[in-house]
């Protein structure tokens, strides 16, 4: 025997219901004639957050038997309220197959309206449960590899011990996201924005530099500007969003100039880019602070420095709808460590001078401007 009311999580405890579970069906008569039921749409708005909360623990793990785990719940009881919240809205919310789980275009909309809503609703009750304690809550972060490996990472210290209660769940992805299809707070851009409803924090200059490993020069020798690297081999980059740059980009006379490299090949990854180079593989564009370590430990060169390509911009981007204290904290956070105009501009790169930077610079108040919004 079960709860009545407790028609969503049949097997699973209820916040104020104390026979929601099978174990204690013996109390129930005594509940039923002590107590006032609330009306079932009462109960249907705790069921909807819950079964939120499921559904968002289901996608975070990638399988129901972690999420019900993690929850304390039985995997039962976790496929009986997914099957429950698809069969209220009439549709598949997740692909199921017997290797992984994907969400649907549907399931994807709704998963970044449900994490919105249950990050509010911490918010809210943080805030009555703590009222002396500092920005708490989980933010989740989209960042460029480069950004998070050399920037963020090696500062993220500092931060947790100025904001213990904030939680941050950082995808690194060097791809364009829908930052409300995904339920994503904040997400760094590498380059120009587009307009758009998002607002964004400008951190600076991000600037890139060319590099070959010293075996690649002794094979193919010092290119000594531009237009001699029609002898040489590139290592294109590409992502999923647009067509491989087949060339690579400098300064000439004050402008920027594509120049066309021959390649044999082209990768979609940061991390894969830096390692082409430091095989050999051919002349690669970087950003300066992932190659800074690599130029001071003698495994790659920078070549025509007098020819940088104009640096990008590093800039933060969120909704206005999900500035909560929390994502302010870490915002104005990232304006004191990622202030990288100047050092990089000007300075040779190395490791020390790159991890170094994230201390280097004053604080700056959060500046909310509407701005542009693009693909890193």
């Amino acid at each position: 025997m079960e709860c009545t009311h407790c028609f969503l999580l049949r097997d699973a405890l209820r916040p104020g219901c104390g026979l929601c579970t099978v174990a204690q069906e013996r109390n129930f008569a005594a509940h039923i004639a002590t107590s006032r039921a609330p009306p079932r749409e009462e109960y249907f708005c705790m069921d909807r957050l819950r079964a939120m909360s499921v559904f968002t623990r289901i996608v975070d793990a990638g399988s129901f038997g972690r999420a019900a785990d993690s929850l304390g719940l039985s995997r039962g009881a976790v496929t009986r309220i997914m099957q429950e919240l698809e069969a209220h809205f009439a549709v598949q919310l997740i692909h199921r197959s017997t290797r992984s789980l994907r969400l649907t275009s549907i399931g994807a909309t709704y998963y970044g309206h449900c994490t919105s809503i249950l990050d509010a609703v911490d918010t809210a009750e943080a805030g009555f449960r703590h009222p002396a304690r500092g920005p708490q809550g989980r933010l989740r972060i989209v960042m460029p590899d480069s950004v998070g490996r050399c920037v963020i990472l090696p500062a993220l210290d500092g931060f947790h011990a100025q904001h213990p209660d904030i939680e941050l769940v950082v995808r690194f992805d060097e791809d364009r996201v829908d930052m409300v299809q995904d339920g994503i707070d904040c997400a760094f851009r590498i380059g120009e924005l587009e307009d758009s409803s998002l607002i964004a924090r400008r951190l600076g200059a991000y600037p890139y530099i060319t590099v070959a490993s010293p075996a690649y020069l002794a094979r193919y020798g010092l290119p000594k500007n531009p237009d001699s690297l029609q002898e040489h081999i590139a290592v294109n980059w590409a992502n999923s969003e647009s067509m491989p740059q087949f060339g690579l980009t400098f300064t000439v006379d004050g402008s920027p100039r594509l120049v066309r490299v021959p390649s044999r090949l082209t990768t979609n990854f940061s991390d894969a880019h830096l390692h082409s180079a430091l095989l050999g593989l051919g002349i690669v564009q970087i950003p300066a602070i992932q190659a800074a370590p690599h130029i001071e430990s003698g495994e790659l060169r920078e070549i025509l420095p007098d020819f940088r390509p104009p640096p990008p911009l590093l800039s933060v981007i969120f909704s206005r709808q999900k500035l909560t204290p929390a994502l302010r904290a870490f915002v104005d956070w990232v304006g004191t460590v990622c202030h990288l105009d100047g050092p990089l501009d000007n300075v040779k790169p190395s490791s020390r001078h790159a991890l170094a930077l994230v201390a280097q610079s004053e604080p700056q108040p959060l500046a909310v401007q509407p701005t542009r919004d693009t693909a890193s």
